[in-house]
């Protein structure tokens, strides 16, 4: 199985829930993997190569930098989204001029599970979605994080003992 190697993403290392030093301690990093653009890279590059082919000169210049401009942008967004759990929330950031933050309180997930598609999976990548009861953003999804099961898994842990310290219930 082969895997990508994003400097700036961090293998998947996390503390035992079980362990509490304090209130609100930091579980889990971790942020989205390129796979996830893999196909705008590949629409790009084959756009920058037909303008070569059909008008070479300056108009195929001026075009492979608008091409390689929208990459780019694509690109930063991705390295840009990070995400955090803690013993009390999951957090989201992400945003290139304007960061916006998303969080979810644990005990309010209602449930959790991965989605893991073959070119994902091909680089150990795969997509972990969350239910909650919170109004203003009652599905988050961590895209292409690594290890999607185990953190899954984790993620589980962590919100059914953040259920257990608030007393709270779901109702199916």
């Amino acid at each position: 199985m082969a895997h990508d190697d994003d400097s700036d993403d961090p293998k998947f290392d996390y503390q035992d829930p079980s362990i509490s030093s304090a209130d609100n301690q930091v579980i889990w990093k971790g942020s989205a993997g390129q796979i996830v653009n893999l196909g705008t890279y590949l629409l790009c590059a084959t756009a920058i190569l037909v303008l070569w082919v059909l008008m070479p000169g300056r108009l195929a210049t001026y075009g492979s930098i608008a091409i390689a401009a929208i990459a780019g942008i694509e690109f930063a967004k991705i390295h840009l989204t990070r995400y955090e759990l803690t013993s009390e929330r999951l957090t989201k950031r992400w945003g290139i001029l304007t960061t916006r933050m998303s969080r979810v309180a644990l005990y309010r997930v209602e449930d959790s599970g991965t989605i893991s598609p073959f070119v994902m999976r091909l680089f150990g990548r795969g997509v972990v979605y969350v239910t909650s009861s919170d109004r203003s953003d009652p599905d988050l999804n961590l895209l292409a994080v690594r290890n999607p099961e185990p953190l899954e898994d984790l993620l589980r842990k962590t919100y059914e003992r953040a259920r257990g310290r608030k007393g709270t219930r779901v109702i199916e």
